[in-house]
């Protein structure tokens, strides 16, 4: 054999093996559950229109701080994860993963 299809070989595989491991954990769930919870329309309205752009705002907001602390937290590769934990990723998770709606 030669190089090239060797590659392709393992190349196949790799993409089936990804393949599998993304699609079998989705069809384990049952047809009947809603894994979402139903939120009342006046909820969801202000989470649409008030609290996610500010979300947005306080993520980009966030960035700018994380980029402004790194002087002070580079010494240290706990103290910039934490920082960007507090300043980028939490923020970022209450704006963009969180169920429309759900404000806990």
């Amino acid at each position: 054999m030669n190089w090239f299809k060797i590659k392709a070989y393992f190349i196949i595989v790799i993409m089936v093996f990804a393949s599998t491991t993304i699609t079998f954990p989705v069809c384990a769930q049952d047809a009947g559950q809603n894994p979402y919870k139903d939120f009342p329309a006046e909820a969801m309205a202000a989470d649409l229109l008030v609290i996610r752009p500010l979300g947005i705002v306080s993520t980009t907001l966030g960035c700018v701080l994380f980029v402004a602390a790194l002087p002070f937290t580079a010494w240290n590769a706990e103290y910039i994860k934490k920082a960007g934990r507090n300043f980028v990723v939490e923020p970022a998770i209450y704006t963009f993963i969180r169920p429309l709606g759900e404000f806990e």
